[in-house]
């Protein structure tokens, strides 16, 4: 992006794959001059011959000036060759007129933004059992060691209980396990579990890191 029409306005300038270098005025469709409507293209450039098949481009059009005679060239490398553009636009240091000027913003690469790792998440996860049968439908409810709650992530909503699953296989395999994932890891949570007919029970303490961290439950 970069004023290669001498106007004062940033353009855009694009390659496709018709071997065609495109520079659109930035304010599209409703470019004017004098008023009058001239569509979006300030120029078109052709980087391939008539009896030739197109080019295809293998890098991010360049404006500077190259050749240090104050005005904008615009280079562009294809399978073909490289291709210099010379404008009548004249060229300045100035970022606001060329604001963009190459891949990633500069030869430093100091536009290339690379995005923050995925946040690490822990979980936790086990079995309620009675007198070493699980219990399928017990209802775990999580909570920070103080009592406050536990919300789900990027969210206000406070976490609702998880339940101990039940299971079809004939040797129960499965059955009363539960898991509570997406948590803030290197935190200290509490437990709550409730099942009819069984006492409640809260396990406190449950130092979390990131990964995974078992607790197995029993209702005796």
């Amino acid at each position: 992006m970069g004023d290669v029409t001498g106007d004062g306005q940033i353009d855009v300038v694009a390659v496709c794959s018709d071997g065609l270098v495109y520079v659109i005025y930035a304010d599209g469709v409703n470019h004017k001059v004098d008023g009058k409507p001239t569509g979006p293209l300030a120029w078109v450039r052709c980087c391939k011959s008539s009896s030739t098949i197109p080019s295809q481009f293998v890098s991010s059009p360049v404006i500077d000036d190259l050749d240090n005679d104050g005005l904008v060239e615009v280079l562009v490398a294809g399978s073909q060759g490289i291709y210099i553009f010379q404008t009548e636009a004249p060229y300045s240091d100035s970022s606001a007129l060329f604001p963009w000027p190459t891949f990633h913003h500069d030869n430093r690469r100091s536009g290339c933004v690379t995005p923050p790792p995925a946040p690490i998440n822990a979980s936790i996860q086990g079995i309620i059992s009675y007198a070493g049968s699980p219990i399928s439908g017990a209802s775990i409810k999580i909570y920070k060691n103080d009592g406050s709650s536990v919300y789900t992530p990027n969210t206000t909503t406070e976490r609702i209980a998880v339940l101990s699953v039940g299971s079809t296989l004939v040797n129960e395999a499965g059955k009363g396990a539960y898991c509570i994932s997406q948590l803030e890891p290197n935190q200290t949570y509490k437990l709550v579990i409730t099942a009819s007919g069984y006492t409640t029970k809260t396990v406190s303490n449950i130092a979390v890191g990131t990964g995974l961290t078992r607790v197995d439950v029993s209702l005796d």
